[in-house]
């Protein structure tokens, strides 16, 4: 069976982890979908990375094949407060068992709230129901509480890249499984592979 195949009988939805609500913050994070997210991210994704288009990384317009792959081939995650989304995460299978968390964002008068620290448990959950055994996402060496929350939920550094679209990266990487874990760190670490 192709991975495309494989891929196409993962269940996508899962009604006993969504909707999911933070009763502290009032803040309900469930599906979402391509449309709802595109316009979240043209409304609001210059403010919070604090970018414009004369910035000077590389500016992708939205072609048919990036607009097919992000509606066709990525997971969408809303989370509202008072039915009012403010804030997405989008994220895909990058293969058979490597889940890719491409992009998390809010409004800044929700950041800095304990909402993604809240919410990554469950889609760490979620993730891992789907038979994944790693998630991976990349995070901007400035971007500190989004470094804190990584390591606080339980995600490593795995590597560091330069982008042309996002500048210098770091990888962090959450083993679901920790003979992978352990491998990783027997490898690149002056360990031996101790959780």
């Amino acid at each position: 069976m192709s991975l495309a195949k494989k891929l196409a009988t993962v269940p996508r939805t899962a009604p006993q982890f969504f909707p999911f609500e933070i009763p502290s913050l009032g803040v309900v994070m469930d599906h979402g979908d391509f449309s709802t997210t595109v316009r979240f991210i043209e409304k609001h994704h210059d403010r919070i990375f604090d970018s414009s288009p004369s910035d000077h990384f590389f500016q992708e317009p939205m072609s048919e094949k990036k607009e097919a792959f992000l509606r066709d081939k990525t997971d969408h995650f809303l989370f509202q407060k008072d039915k009012e989304v403010m804030g997405v995460v989008m994220g895909n299978p990058i293969d058979w068992c490597s889940y890719y968390v491409r992009y998390c964002a809010f409004e800044e008068q929700f950041q800095k709230q304990g909402i993604v620290q809240h919410s990554f448990p469950l889609l760490i959950d979620y993730i891992s129901s789907m038979g994944f055994q790693q998630i991976e996402i990349d995070v901007s060496p400035s971007n500190h509480p989004q470094i804190q929350v990584m390591n606080r939920t339980g995600f490593i550094i795995t590597g560091q890249f330069n982008s042309e679209k996002w500048g210098s990266l770091l990888r962090f990487t959450k083993y679901l499984d920790t003979q992978r874990q352990k491998t990783f760190l027997r490898i690149f670490t002056q360990g031996k592979g101790d959780l």
